[in-house]
């Protein structure tokens, strides 16, 4: 499993389609989807680059 997180150009339309759905639902709460979607957008890139950057470090620690 850790394989798939550790190529991140392959998980990158992942993250982008969790960053809409994530934006669109804090848009909706918020009432402003000019904030909302930005702020989906960028919290999942974040997690995304946290997956990558622990998935290496797994990676090692197994090697």
């Amino acid at each position: 499993m850790t394989a798939q997180f550790s190529n991140p150009k392959s998980m990158f339309g992942v993250w982008l389609a969790l960053g809409l759905v994530l934006g669109l639902c804090f848009g909706y709460l918020i009432n402003s989807m000019t904030i909302g979607l930005p702020m989906g957008l960028i919290s999942s890139i974040l997690v995304g680059k946290i997956a990558h950057r622990l998935s290496q470090g797994i990676s090692r620690m197994t090697r």
